[in-house]
């Protein structure tokens, strides 16, 4: 029945949202979806983020805070959440016992993970039984990896650990990569196993902005000619085989690398989503990152501030593009979802999306 009504509440959201933002993107709606960070802490080190270098945790919510979260969510009108963190997921002790809890509460839950340690947590994630395991992979060989992210043996075992999780039953898997300039031969590579394997693959392009990270500097490096030449190539070549990316999405992404700012689209990421961050900040965008931070659950209610006024001056700068450009697939996809002409355009993809929330079937037990 949850998946029924998260499919009604989309259906609706696709005429309402749009009318919503036109008429000045204010919350006259309850968020949908919310992204979850449970943590900051983080095992990997990766070369284009400093969330690793982060040692401070105390200010974290506890699991009966996040109990507190989850009814008031529920209350808000939520009807899916995706658990993930400024970090890894998994690095969270609790973090089973927090995804658990929403789940008795009716939530459609998925999770994200680099896949490091996802081996020891098998069991939890059949009980569990999200939605889907997103597992972030953006090389194919160890020496990309450690180029990418820092760490030694890092595809070998991340690709180990995704396919102990596929042996045992699971089979909601979902790779995600990062484009960047260092894994460009590596991406048709991935999409090619997660084809052999019936994995969903979907992969975001590299932003300069956002995250509380600024990579301005490299943009030079993602406007070479011969950059673009080869983005274009492996862009096409993807585009031949089943991916988790609308074609426009991936056209688009040779503009927003060539461009300083690039918004194609109206963005109504701060009027569906709601995102509630470790320290219990909520933001109403993780790339504007605190300036998108709109209040605290330790000091008001959810309600209070998604329809607080800070909260639509974030959305009046969001709806005036006075924020980083920004193709994040999350989002874009998203942005895409809710113009209709571009819904129209890529009906099929999105048929698809809705097809695979009723498909899966839960694991066997082991």
């Amino acid at each position: 029945m949850s998946k029924l009504s998260f499919i009604i509440q989309e259906i609706s959201n696709q005429a309402l949202i749009p009318l919503c933002f036109r008429i000045g993107g204010k919350a006259t709606l309850k968020p949908t979806v919310a992204g979850v960070f449970l943590t900051k802490r983080c095992n990997s080190r990766c070369t284009i983020c400093e969330y690793w270098k982060n040692n401070e945790y105390s200010d974290e919510l506890t699991f009966e805070e996040w109990k507190d979260v989850f009814d008031e969510l529920k209350k808000t009108g939520v009807k899916m959440i995706n658990f993930t963190a400024d970090g890894e997921i998994l690095t969270r002790k609790d973090s089973f016992e927090i995804m658990d809890y929403s789940k008795k509460l009716g939530f459609l839950i998925s999770m994200n993970t680099n896949g490091l340690i996802l081996n020891r947590h098998i069991d939890r994630i059949i009980e569990l039984d999200p939605l889907q395991v997103q597992i972030s992979l953006d090389a194919f060989s160890d020496e990309n990896y450690k180029k990418i992210r820092g760490l030694s043996n890092g595809f070998t075992t991340v690709k180990r650990n995704i396919m102990e999780l596929k042996e045992s039953g699971y089979n909601k898997i979902s790779i995600g990569s990062v484009l960047t300039k260092d894994n460009l031969d590596d991406i048709v590579k991935l999409q090619e196993f997660c084809l052999k394997n019936g994995f969903t693959y979907r992969i975001t392009a590299f932003q300069f902005e956002g995250f509380g990270v600024d990579n301005t500097g490299l943009k030079d490096a993602y406007r070479e000619s011969l950059f673009l030449l080869r983005l274009r190539d492996v862009i096409d070549k993807l585009l031949k085989h089943p991916i988790n990316n609308t074609r426009f999405y991936l056209e688009s992404m040779i503009n927003y690398y060539k461009q300083d700012k690039y918004h194609p689209l109206n963005c109504i990421v701060g009027t569906y989503k709601i995102f509630i961050l470790s320290n219990g900040d909520v933001s109403l965008c993780n790339i504007m990152h605190s300036s998108a931070v709109a209040g605290n659950v330790k000091e008001n209610s959810l309600s209070e501030i998604w329809f607080g006024k800070k909260a639509n001056e974030i959305r009046k700068k969001i709806r005036e593009k006075e924020c980083p450009s920004c193709w994040l697939s999350c989002f874009a996809e998203d942005n895409i979802r809710f113009s209709p002409l571009y819904l129209f355009k890529n009906i099929g993809y999105f048929g698809q999306k809705a097809l695979r929330l009723f498909k899966h079937k839960a694991p066997a037990c082991h």
